[in-house]
């Protein structure tokens, strides 16, 4: 994918490097002019423009009328909402993502037809909550508004799926997957689960409770 980003700051850098990992073409737009050179002079394998990202014609020199998805990651919701909205109704963009940093703006980002709204700082201290609070769940992925979850289990000696096969499980949530002694297991109702198996599972969020207390130790 051709991916732009605009804002080239620590969430900025950190996104230009997991796409890049991935294989994906990746394009910074920074207005400020010396952290716009200190990304063009670091290791990172991206084309910097600096500029205005609200100037149609930056936008055009991070060639964004190929541009499969434009990511507005600034720290200014204006700036990010006013970038969204220009590469949606101006150049056509099929998906643009924003950053906001104040949660009253996320509702007006989605209508106003933006496809994904996503606050960094919240959803790491989201995901930090439930490292102290779940200490079991290894990670978490949440779907829709809230509605699912995707959770990863570290199966223990203890837990109470430990042994038991995929389809004696209750019906309150999806194995996924299965991670076995670092390959990828896609499970079957006679699969078993062990103890060390790290586990993917599709939960609705009603039924987190009761899906947590299968791997829980001593539940």
């Amino acid at each position: 994918m051709h991916v732009i980003i605009v804002g080239g700051g620590r969430v900025g850098r950190i996104l230009a490097e997991m796409l890049i990992a991935h294989g994906h073409d990746v394009v910074i737009i920074e207005k400020d002019k010396k952290r716009a050179q200190e990304l063009a002079q670091s290791e990172l394998d991206v084309l910097v423009v600096q500029g205005d990202a609200t100037d149609l014609d930056v936008l055009q020199d991070a060639e964004i009328e190929s541009a499969d998805v434009v990511a507005a990651v600034t720290d200014k919701d204006e700036v990010n909402l006013a970038v969204s909205l220009i590469a949606k109704e101006e150049f056509g963009v099929d998906r643009v993502v924003s950053r906001v940093t104040d949660d009253r703006f996320v509702d007006i980002f989605r209508r106003l037809g933006v496809d994904a709204v996503v606050n960094p700082d919240r959803s790491a201290a989201q995901l930090i909550e439930k490292a102290i609070t779940r200490p079991y769940l290894v990670d978490m992925i949440t779907f829709g508004r809230g509605e699912a979850e995707l959770l990863e289990f570290e199966v223990t000696e203890g837990a109470k799926v430990s042994g038991k096969r995929v389809s004696d499980l209750p019906n309150d949530c999806v194995i996924v997957a299965l991670y076995r002694d670092g390959e990828l297991i896609l499970p079957r109702g006679d699969t078993e689960i062990n103890p060390g198996d790290r586990v993917l599972v599709l939960a609705l969020r009603d039924k987190l409770k009761k899906v947590e207390k299968l791997f829980r130790s001593g539940e």
